[in-house]
């Protein structure tokens, strides 16, 4: 099946669900539908793309999980909790449970005003809006994809998101676009590969993870900006909606890192009002406009410029906080009026009052004309710097959602696939490994459906069905290539947490069954594609269903196959 085609998001007026319940039970609505995209392994139709783009992350929604000290629920919200923790892995509970405090999604109007200034600018550069690079840090499930206005919506976009179920929503919503399941400190981009940054990429106290940045930059968003202007080009135009924080702190050192690859074309400050509506919470943002210089120019002569720098104002009667230079110079530039009443983190702090009505109509009006250099020379096909040559095209028919961890395997028409970096390649397997690897793999389907029969609580009769289905597979494996455990393969530990520890599957209905052993206290410690002999006390993980109690030689096997299909490395 051919992927569907990306959603277009028609109007702003799509993100007015009101009321922390509802949007509960709207997020609660996607989810299901991403579950099911996923286990059908199929593109989402128009009609699940319109319930896919509804969702607003879990930012300002704290009542959709339990007390994380006494487990208990808030009263009303029991029927959410209960079902957000049926719907995902206690892995992907906790993500969410953490976004709690900084997902918080930008409003359509603000993405609408901040395209428009790019777009005419696309226009008057007179590049070919079907050449055009996109970069978007952070993207959340991709409203700044879906929101492209007409003439640039040929554009190609690299998107980058963390979570796991946000960005698997994007994949859904844009399978024509590079959205990536993993960190913005992880992902790879050559320099100058892109034309325009935008989005509102995450902010706080912590870094990103790219030791490239985080020393001179050790709050994530100011490492966000650095590396995603290394990636712009000479020319090029940046426009990131973030915390006032980063044009307001003390520390200028990033400011001046950021003006000495760019130079600063303007800010507006937005009230804290702009994302109250749609993400239920109040948090003073700038909407800030780079422009990649062609040639960096020194510190010294970075620090100098007065935008690095913030002063001290007087707010009130007798409060004074940190302001950027800028906006002590440009009062117009702030759409309300500075305020000493409090913000989302703290009572008596600095904060920017004022109406969202029309808001985003008096952004657009705010933003400055903007200037898209002509580029000197086409934009390179990819912004991977590990791509030697280019791709070769992929069979139709691959699932929507990639997994984040790299490695991960399936199997398509008789032909291996690996996730890479977002996206599946044809697995680089010697020829002579492919058939054992395609046993192993029949094998993980076997086991996959022996757990979903009794997770959905299945007749015992279809329980045995999958159970003897499993017992043919590995009895065609070892046929053909003998013990599991006598595989000569790579012994590459995967990352920690690969796969659901035993607890998730006993809260989902795992049980004994007549006929089925159990490979008792086995634990999994991280073996790759069966190593070697592994000895059931030795493994660190899942106490599962097995096919048989152990294998041949004393091999324990089911806990060996479900590592080897949680990251595949041959030798």
């Amino acid at each position: 099946m051919q992927p569907g085609a990306d959603h277009i998001i028609e109007s702003a007026d799509f993100l007015t669900v009101k009321g922390d319940m509802p949007k509960a039970r709207m997020n609660l609505r996607a989810l299901a539908i991403l579950k099911i995209l996923e286990i059908q392994k199929r593109p989402a139709t128009a009609d699940e793309r319109a319930v896919l783009v509804q969702y607003v992350g879990w930012g300002g929604l704290p009542g959709a999980f339990r007390n994380i000290v006494t487990g208990a629920m808030k009263k009303g919200w029991e029927p959410i909790v209960e079902e957000l923790e049926r719907r995902v892995s206690d892995r992907e509970l906790a993500s969410l449970r953490a976004s709690t405090l900084n997902a918080h999604y930008t409003s359509g109007e603000i993405i609408e005003a901040v395209w428009g200034a790019l777009a005419a600018a696309v226009e008057r550069s007179g590049i070919n809006p079907a050449s055009l690079r996109v970069l978007e840090p952070g993207a959340g499930v991709g409203h700044f994809i879906g929101l492209r206005p007409p003439s640039v919506r040929a554009s190609k976009v690299t998107a980058v998101e963390l979570d796991t179920i946000t960005g698997g929503i994007a994949q859904a919503l844009y399978p024509h676009q590079d959205v990536r399941i993993e960190s913005f400190g992880a992902t790879r981009l050559a320099p100058g590969s892109v034309d325009l940054v935008v989005g509102n990429p995450p902010f706080g106290n912590f870094k990103l993870g790219d030791p490239q940045y985080d020393t001179s930059a050790p709050q994530i968003h100011d490492a966000i900006f650095l590396k995603a202007l290394d990636a712009l080009r000479g020319g090029g135009l940046f426009a990131l909606v973030t915390s006032n924080g980063a044009l307001d702190k003390r520390n200028a050192e990033p400011r001046i890192e950021m003006a000495m690859r760019a130079e600063f074309v303007g800010a507006v400050r937005l009230p804290n009002t702009a994302f109250k509506q749609n993400a239920g919470t109040e948090v003073v943002t700038d909407v800030i406009v780079l422009r990649k210089r062609e040639t960096p120019i020194s510190k010294a002569a970075a620090a100098k410029e007065p935008w690095t720098q913030s002063i001290l104002m007087g707010v009130g009667d007798s409060s004074t906080f940190p302001v950027n230079q800028y906006f002590h110079d440009n009062p117009s530039m702030v759409l309300g009026t500075h305020a000493a009443s409090g913000s989302m983190y703290r009572a008596d702090s600095y904060t920017v009052e004022g109406s969202a009505e029309g808001l985003g109509a008096r952004l657009a009006a705010a933003l400055p004309s903007l200037t898209l250099a002509p580029r000197e020379a086409a934009a390179p096909d990819t912004t991977r710097t590990d791509t030697a040559k280019p791709e070769k095209p992929l069979p139709p028919g691959l699932p929507v959602r990639v997994p984040s961890l790299d490695g991960s395997m399936i199997e398509h028409n008789g032909e291996l696939f690996v996730a890479e970096k977002g996206r599946w390649t044809e697995a680089p397997f010697p020829k002579d490994h492919r058939s054992r690897l395609l046993a192993l793999h029949k094998i993980r389907q076997a086991v996959d459906r022996v757990l979903e029969s009794q997770v959905k609580g299945e007749p015992d009769e279809a329980v045995q069905k999958a159970l003897k289905a499993g017992q043919s597979a590995y009895a065609n494996y070892r046929k053909a290539h003998g013990p599991i455990g006598m595989a000569k393969m790579s012994n590459h530990t995967p990352p920690r947490k690969t796969l659901p520890n035993r607890h998730h599957y006993q809260a989902h209905g795992v049980r004994r069954h007549p006929g089925v052993a159990r490979a008792r206290n086995a634990r999994y410690r991280g073996a790759a594609v069966v190593p070697a002999p592994v000895d059931a006390g030795t493994l660190n993980g899942p106490d599962l269903t097995t096919f048989y109690p152990s294998g041949e030689q004393g091999y324990t096997d089911y806990p060996v196959l479900v590592a080897s299909v949680a990251r595949v490395s041959l030798s």
